[in-house]
């Protein structure tokens, strides 16, 4: 407007001047005076109009110095506000600038503030990591997040993104790259707005999402941090502490356990723990997904560790063992990764349906995996995974017999179990497969943790089992690195044990002698046979005797001779049955005790005199007797 008057003024002004002009012009006839007049008049009005003009243009003068003036101080004041908004956006782009944060391979599983279920390594493929059917990642600790960036493995992309902490948030449609290499690509999930969490599904029904890298993109703040290191990453030997746990981490996640509670207090509160913890079981059908996460050969991880061995195999090479018999309700739980392991075929078919028994190899009578031959230390795997089944499912439960009728979903033999459990303490494959497993399903194995829970839960079942029990003193034991390949040697009550079976002896059905090295110890032996259920001791027509004896020194001098019968045979009294012999040398001649059988008796115990390497007995009785096996307990 004020543009527009003072365009107006100075129009104004010149038609005036003009219009002066004209008139004096006209009104000059006569004389130079009426013209000078008129030039006066006309100088007069030039002036007034000079001075009308003058003053108006002051006046203009004023209102646009005024408004230059108001117009300066609002530019100032715009420059000022823009000054001040520049100085803000310049530090609002100071606070947010880009940052970002990648998973991969090699650290996916090391944060803290980053929640995960079954996602696991990859042993296969070691520059990837595996986000399994129904397994997700997610976080609220990282703010101002504008975008998510995948790279996977296949043009098919199983994971859905999901604003928020869940899958209920909005779904977030990526944009594809696929990679140079046409075998994976690149998915980018941009978000309208910054979100503060995120939910990443595999929402695929069969397959896993196989991923190189996750970069989360933002502009916000970063709560993430490393876990604390692990000093049992699976490898060396472990000390149980004195509470009996094989490493002091996990006892967080058993944080809700009242560990003074035993019997069926405990067992309940540990059930209803793992019934918390446990997401998902993988069904007996998907079990070879994920054995290569919990039964790989470290040394070649295309191969498997066979159960019951320990020895490397392939897939074509192995079925899958039910621990816990089909037939006995191991159908309830096989789906579990804790309790059916990948087995060779003719082993599995060896077992059939049968209760752990010890000494015992007959698929009715018993089962024994070092009766049978094979790896002794996975007694204790066995005993550990049947304890966890009856934590898992309700309806399963252990009795402390050879046998029972596969209608009532029990297994045993209790007693041997809890021995077993002692005897052969968890090793570090154990220790991986119980971490593996709780990745996949998010619970654990209780007894793999702290083999102490199985004697406070099932040690006060009868005499024998609270006998075994009482023996064992929590952290007396520790965790063998692997399991030995067929020792007969084992650790208990600081004694060294050499256990003799007929497999440990290689006895046939046919009496026969030989000789054998058991423990680095030499044996001979004279009309020993195998009865199918252990060993067989006669007296054989026209050769008088049967006797057994060592022939080169043990280690360290014997504290005593424990004789285990068969419990399928029947003993009889019998003066005179078994005389033993002891010295320093072959000759043995020292110091002779003999022994006197009793009907109904399960085991003897003899103790020498005195300290001796050697020994030998011999059977001159008139009835047959059958051991389950001999322990030679040395000092």
């Amino acid at each position: 407007m004020r543009k527009k008057s003072k365009l107006f003024v100075l129009v104004t002004t010149l038609l005036l001047i003009s219009s002066c002009k004209d008139v004096s012009l006209t009104s000059s006839e006569d004389n130079s005076s009426i013209i000078e007049d008129s030039s006066s008049n006309i100088e007069i009005s030039s002036s007034e109009i000079e001075s009308v003009s003058k003053g108006e243009s002051s006046i203009e003068s004023s209102e646009e110095s005024s408004s230059i003036e108001e117009s300066s101080s609002e530019e100032s004041s715009i420059i000022d506000e823009s000054s001040s908004e520049e100085e803000s956006s310049s530090s609002e782009e100071e606070i947010k600038e880009e940052k970002t944060f990648t998973l991969d391979s090699s650290n996916f599983d090391t944060f803290e503030g980053i929640t995960m279920s079954n996602v696991i390594e990859n042993t296969s493929y070691t520059d990837e990591f595996t986000i399994c059917v129904e397994g997700y990642i997610t976080t609220s600790n990282i703010t101002s997040i504008t975008k998510i960036e995948t790279h996977v493995y296949s043009t098919y992309n199983n994971l859905t993104m999901y604003e928020g902490s869940s899958s209920s948030g909005k779904v977030v449609e990526p944009s594809v790259v696929n990679a140079s290499d046409n075998k994976s690509a690149y998915y980018t999930y941009e978000f309208t707005s910054p979100v503060d969490s995120f939910y990443l599904l595999n929402t695929a029904s069969t397959y896993n999402a196989h991923v190189y890298t996750i970069t989360i993109t933002y502009t916000g703040e970063c709560n993430i941090s490393k876990k604390e290191e692990n000093n049992n990453p699976g490898g060396g030997d472990v000390i149980v502490d004195g509470d009996g746990w094989t490493n002091s981490d996990f006892k967080n996640y058993y944080s809700t356990i009242d560990l003074s509670l035993s019997g069926n207090y405990l067992l309940e509160e540990l059930q209803s723990l793992n019934a918390s913890k446990q997401k998902k079981t993988v069904g007996y059908s998907g079990l070879w997904n994920y054995f290569d996460q919990t039964d790989y050969d470290p040394n070649n991880s295309s191969k498997y560790l066979a159960f019951y061995r320990g020895t490397s195999a392939t897939k074509g090479e192995m079925n899958k063992e039910h621990v816990w018999p089909k037939s006995r309700g191991g159908g309830l739980v096989d789906g579990d990764l804790h309790m059916t392991r990948p087995t060779l075929t003719s082993d599995n078919s060896s077992r059939g349906n049968s209760f752990y028994v010890e000494g015992k190899n007959s698929s009715s009578a018993g089962w024994d995996p070092k009766a049978a031959n094979m790896n002794e230390q996975y007694r204790g795997q066995v005993a550990r995974i049947l304890f966890y089944c009856v934590v898992a499912n309700k309806s399963l439960s252990l009795v402390d017999k050879d046998n029972d009728a596969t209608s009532n979903k029990t297994m045993g033999k209790l007693s041997d179990l809890l021995k077993w459990n002692l005897m052969y303490p968890v090793d570090n494959s154990e220790l991986r497969r119980n971490n593996g497993a709780q990745k996949v399903q998010g619970n654990r194995n209780p007894f793999i943790d702290n083999p102490s829970f199985a004697c406070s839960i099932f040690g006060s079942t009868n005499s024998t089992t609270k006998e075994i029990c009482s023996s064992y003193s929590a952290g007396d034991n520790k965790v063998n690195d692997t399991p030995s390949d067929n020792n007969q040697e084992v650790i208990e009550n600081n004694d060294k044990i050499i256990e003799l079976t007929s497999s440990s002896l290689n006895l046939t059905s046919s009496y026969a002698d030989g000789n054998v090295t058991i423990s680095d110890t030499s044996f001979t032996y004279e009309e020993l046979g195998d009865y199918g259920d252990g060993i067989q001791m006669r007296n054989k027509e026209g050769k008088g005797t049967t006797a057994f004896y060592n022939t080169s020194a043990f280690a360290s001098s014997i504290k005593q001779i424990e004789l285990i019968w068969s419990s399928s045979k029947d003993v009889f009294d019998n003066d005179n049955t078994l005389t033993f012999y002891f010295g320093n040398d072959n000759n043995v001649a020292t110091y002779q005790t003999t022994l006197v059988t009793k009907a109904n008796e399960k085991s003897y115990v003899i103790v020498p005199d005195d300290d001796y390497l050697y020994f030998k007995f011999v059977h001159t009785g008139a009835y047959t007797l059958y051991f389950s096996s001999i322990n030679i307990h040395l000092n």
